[in-house]
């Protein structure tokens, strides 16, 4: 037995890794990157698998995924396969291994292999120009594309150019040929990652094969690999839908469910960019393929030289719509860009004939690499968009192929993180900023700027967010008993920011007192007597006008119907749930941070005793909007982060609002919320004029014309469309 394993044996027999479990996670990276460099490629050791899995535990308890699964095969066997968290947030369905997941861009390495098959069999050749296939390419912009520039990302297209929903295109074909007439934004030559490549490859299969590029690929490649459960669409042909997961976007501790795995299928018909479901384990087959150079049980798929010219680093990586270098984990290997594959090159030169680190990522949080040096394949699926957990776990993966490693991060423990909790406010005194926990970690939010949960700190005491915000981090100064009593906020190594915290003061209201103030001076008994409320206006959004009427009774029934150009969007509460219809979808119940904002639609909620609609209120502080003196109120609920309101000392109204808005499949931002214009409605103070601003949204203005106090209320009224 080696040296590097009997050590390891030994320390996991041994009662210290029994009796202190964290020393496993730290020490057996350290010793894996030491033995990586034997003569052989060794498995790696027990020690370092279960420290790994360990890490991937921590990682969704860190909430930077829904779920997760993990796969390690060494020469083709398995070493680690567990799967931990969810695979519906809502419903809380455990996430099992080999769940089927979406792979996004994961698909594209497929529809290159498809493309390299044509080009061995004579049909096709890097040199040929789309527009050879393609006739909605035959114009002045898209003619000259090649082959080889739709592989290496190098047309010119940007990341898409579909422009409405899937449902509005008669399938694939559709979306290329709209692609081709409009052309590519760019001049072609540099790397520009684009779905719309694929898109386009996988017409290109459709059309040189005869047959559709679905259909090609389940005949020449997943049935003959044995890859029983991938799918290129959730059809007939797929499975029970119990074995799919569903889809979550979002952020670390923002998460939402954005395709539960019971509706009818998020793509209708196959996309070559992003469309596939698969399997840890099938889609191992796939790349096992690609390791044995070609070659799958005995039957050569592949010539060698479409394997070694696929996975020859053509292009630096850049970020999806951005000129920045693609981020790793995985340093120093740098990640480029193949023939539909992504290539990690090493800082030197490999030898003549080795295959270098490849694999490719998927949008959804999917990621699967090959290091063929070590005869080690990795994959780690979860099914959150928008987090950056598959860089986590790179970083984790790095030490058991030889490779750096992580910065080492110190994990707190809850009851560290409490001395860190409070109210802070800058050096200015005009920018407040909360620490507070989301879980077990720490949730930092700067007031109408974002909430994030930054990384663990690192052995100087920076709390950095990451990717998320690169160069970014926190610090905090510290009395001798550990109690925090200020904050700085860094742009690498300059302080952008200081921050005091602050206790609240001695002469602070109670809740009870401001609830019972703002009541009086906003009408009294008269909102009582306010039972249901019917009022109309429009809802503008730069240029657009769109009208909206809005039904509300008592603080938790409120339905609004707003009239789009596709048609009504009718959003309905009543109590705690919510639920919205679209045209031409089902009606959907919001859950989580979807409900969340649903539950803020009702002006008759807004004039009540805010802790009927919130878990938590508290007065946090005085400050001042302009001339006016307002009380600061933190509110808070069960998914978003606290809501922060701003309420006139003297007349008792709602000026400002902080709160959150969660967009559908992408995320949950910051809005601000500006109430104006109030008028006596049946003797109560209503604001006829929101304005809220965001990030994403802009400005979007709700001004009411017309409010009618205590409307007939019947039992169609608060009912949502039918089918």
């Amino acid at each position: 037995m080696p040296e590097s394993l009997e050590v390891l044996n030994r320390l996991e027999k041994s009662s210290l890794m029994k009796t202190h479990p964290v020393f496993l996670s730290v020490l057996a990276p350290v010793l894996a990157a030491a033995f990586a460099h034997a003569a052989e490629p060794t498995a790696p050791s027990p020690l370092a698998v279960r420290a790994l899995a360990a890490s991937v535990r921590e990682l969704v308890e860190d909430d930077e995924a829904v779920g997760a699964e993990v796969l390690i095969l060494h020469r083709r066997q398995v070493v680690l396969h567990e799967a931990f968290g969810w695979a519906d947030l809502d419903r809380r369905t455990p996430l099992t291994r080999n769940t089927i997941v979406c792979v996004r861009s994961m698909t594209k390495p497929l529809v290159g292999t498809a493309i390299q098959m044509l080009i061995d069999g004579g049909k096709l050749s890097l040199s040929d120009c789309a527009s050879k296939y393609l006739p909605a390419f035959a114009n002045e912009k898209s003619r000259a594309i090649t082959i080889e520039q739709l592989l290496t990302h190098t047309a010119g297209f940007p990341l898409t150019l579909i422009n409405k929903p899937l449902d509005a295109y008669s399938g694939q074909r559709a979306v290329v040929d709209q692609a081709g007439q409009i052309g590519p934004s760019g001049p072609p030559g540099s790397f520009r990652y684009s779905d719309t490549d694929s898109e386009t490859l996988a017409a290109i299969v459709s059309e040189v094969s005869g047959e559709p590029v679905d259909a090609f690929i389940r005949r020449r490649i997943l049935e003959p690999l044995g890859m029983k459960d991938t799918f290129c669409v959730l059809g007939k042909d797929a499975p029970p839908r119990s074995r799919v997961s569903s889809n979550h976007a979002g952020a670390p501790g923002l998460w939402h469910k954005y395709w539960d795995h019971e509706e009818k299928p998020f793509f209708p018909f196959f996309l070559g960019g992003a469309a596939l479901y698969s399997t840890t384990t099938d889609y191992a087959r796939f790349l096992t393929l690609w390791l044995e150079k070609g070659r799958a049980g005995g039957r050569r798929f592949l010539a060698e030289a479409a394997v070694a010219r696929a996975l020859r680093p053509a292009q630096p990586m850049l970020s999806p719509g951005s000129n920045t270098p693609f981020p790793t984990g995985l340093s120093p290997l740098l990640p480029r860009y193949g023939q539909h594959w992504m290539v990690y090159a090493p800082p030197r030169p490999a030898a003549a004939g080795a295959l270098p680190v490849f694999g490719h990522g998927g949008s959804d949080g999917t990621l699967a690499l090959v290091f063929p040096e070590h005869d080690l394949m990795a994959f780690y699926f979860t099914q959150s968009r928008g987090g950056l957990s598959t860089l986590r776990f790179e970083e984790l993966l790095a030490p058991l192929v030889g490779l750096h490693g992580p910065t080492r991060r110190t994990r707190l423990p809850v009851e560290r993180l409490h001395p860190l909790l409070g109210d802070y406010l800058d050096n200015g005194v005009t920018k407040r900023a909360w620490a507070a926990l989301c879980g077990k970690r720490l949730r930092l939010e700067l007031a109408g700027q974002g909430a994030l949960l930054p990384l663990w700190p690192d052995n100087s005491g920076r709390w950095a967010f990451g990717e998320l915000a690169p160069g970014v981090s926190v610090s905090f100064d510290q009395n001798d008993g550990g109690e925090a009593t200020g904050m700085s906020l860094w742009q690498n190594e300059t302080r952008l920011l200081h921050y005091r915290r602050v206790s609240p003061a001695k002469d602070l209201p109670s809740v009870d007192s401001v609830m019972a103030s703002r009541r009086e001076k906003q009408g009294g008994d008269r909102i009582d007597a306010l039972r249901s409320l019917e009022i109309k206006g429009k809802i503008r959004v730069g240029a657009t006008e769109l009208d909206s009427t809005l039904i509300a009774a008592g603080g938790d029934r409120v339905i609004r119907r707003m009239k789009l150009p596709a048609g009504v969007v009718t959003t309905l509460v009543d109590g705690k749930r919510a639920h919205q219809k679209t045209p031409g979808q089902p009606v959907e119940e919001l859950r989580g941070l979807l409900r969340d904002d649903a539950l803020r639609l009702s002006p008759l909620a807004r004039l009540r005793d805010w802790r009927e609609t919130s878990l938590a209120v508290r007065v946090a502080g005085k400050d001042r909007l302009g001339d006016e003196e307002v009380w600061v109120l933190r509110l808070e609920h069960e998914f978003q982060p606290p809501v922060t309101r701003y309420l006139s000392t003297t007349s008792g109204l709602l000026r400002k609002e902080e709160a959150w808005s969660t967009t559908k499949g992408v995320g949950t931002f910051p809005i601000t919320i500006r109430y104006d214009d109030y008028r006596e409605v049946a003797g109560v103070q209503l604001p006829f004029r929101l304005t809220a601003e965001s990030a994403l949204t802009g400005k979007v203005i709700v001004q009411f014309a017309d409010a009618k106090p205590n409307p007939e209320i019947s039992a169609e009224t608060f009912a949502l469309p039918k089918e």
